[in-house]
């Protein structure tokens, strides 16, 4: 498999893995409990979506070339319009890496991280970087979702998106 292929079946799963848990959250999770502060990372899973979809919101917007774009916030934190948000991101950013295809996978890109340093990275790397990143958090999510109680859980591991 080339790394065109590879990198969008990343983001491929990536949509599958969001939709995934934002199903269980809107079905199953009671509002109080979406916003509850945790002590994790960021406080509560409400703000842990936000930043997931923060960060591919900039990724995207890096790869897309625009200089220095600001980190995206949204003060809202009804459980179901925080979802949606994060599911159309999700779709949004997998659309455009299908679009950008090999051209843009295999481009260097400048940009300045949050604190202004410049990196340069190739465009399947940073793509890479933004799907992992979703990963790890998502972890964060079930594992908030088991102090609260929840037992009936989703499964988001790769290996069950490649067996559907």
């Amino acid at each position: 498999m080339d790394i065109q292929n590879l990198i969008l079946n990343y983001t491929e799963y990536n949509s599958w893995a969001n939709n995934t848990i934002a199903g269980f959250l809107k079905s199953e999770m009671k509002q109080e409990d979406f916003t509850k502060p945790m002590g994790n990372s960021f406080s509560s899973i409400a703000d842990t979506i936000l930043h997931i979809w923060g960060a591919q919101e900039i990724w995207q917007k890096r790869l897309e070339g625009l200089e220095n774009p600001p980190f995206p916030t949204m003060e809202e934190k009804n459980k179901i319009t925080v979802l949606e948000v994060f599911e159309k991101s999700s779709q949004n950013f997998e659309s455009f890496v299908r679009k950008g295809g090999e051209e843009m996978l295999s481009k260097e890109f400048e940009y300045k991280n949050m604190a202004g340093h410049v990196f340069f990275n190739k465009g399947w790397e940073m793509v890479h970087h933004c799907m992992n990143h979703s990963t790890f958090h998502r972890g964060q999510i079930i594992t908030m979702s088991r102090q609260l109680g929840y037992d009936n859980l989703p499964g988001t591991d790769q290996i069950k998106f490649f067996r559907i």
